[in-house]
């Protein structure tokens, strides 16, 4: 049966099985395969909960990528665009971007820019006036707005900061050109936008149980800030 698929070609598979190391899946000619949980899609590598977005009986395009004995091995991501093909032109450094905190690493946040690109976040790219953990400052499925600090391709990492986004909110300062003199403007002009570390969220309810109208009230009040 091997020598019917050859490496590199593209075909549907049809999970049978969701399995701690990987998907369980038949092909269309009824070959039995696997696909580890380090060739799935893109978006689900790494994550925590990715058993939780595939289904039994869900299908999917995969890539032939080896054998295991006679049991060929797939991989979704393969079959996928690359995200990190377009990562040097997109994430150019001192961009900004949007993305959504999806988890905590000790001093490090995860910031999901797009699906299959993840940024890394450490406690001391915080903006200046940020004094609590990291965890304490963002919170897991915040969307926020980060500036790209450094890009390693090779190893497929992406480091971002919040400090120095003072630019975005100010315009620049360029050389008065009708002046004799060449100095520099030295005071800020009128903001052109405001800029907030954090996008305009989803609305969401919270119920807040507290018997004690002072604690109440203070809790309440941070919340909504």
């Amino acid at each position: 049966m091997s020598a019917q698929l050859q490496i590199g070609e593209i075909h549907q598979v049809r999970v049978e099985r969701v399995l701690s190391i990987g998907l369980h899946v038949a092909l269309e000619n009824g070959q039995r395969g696997l696909i580890r949980a380090r060739e799935l899609r893109w978006e689900d590598i790494d994550q925590p909960a990715w058993k939780e977005r595939y289904a039994v009986n869900a299908t999917y395009p995969a890539k032939l990528i080896g054998w295991e004995g006679e049991r060929p091995l797939l991989s979704l991501r393969f079959a996928q665009r690359d995200p990190w093909e377009m990562a040097a032109a997109r994430y150019r450094l001192g961009k900004i971007h949007s993305g959504v905190v999806s988890g905590f690493d000790g001093p490090f946040a995860f910031i999901d820019l797009e699906p299959g690109i993840v940024g890394r976040l450490h406690r001391s790219y915080l903006p200046e006036w940020a004094q609590q953990p990291i965890e304490e400052f963002l919170w897991l499925g915040d969307l926020v707005r980060v500036l790209v600090e450094d890009v390693s391709l090779s190893r497929r990492e992406i480091t971002l900061t919040m400090q120095g986004a003072e630019r975005f909110r100010w315009p620049t300062l360029i050389k008065d050109k009708n002046s004799d003199n060449s100095q520099q403007e030295s005071t800020p002009q009128q903001p052109i936008t405001s800029f907030s570390f954090f996008e305009p969220p989803t609305p969401r309810s919270i119920l807040v149980v507290e018997d004690d109208p002072a604690q109440n009230d203070a809790l309440c009040g941070w919340l909504r800030s």
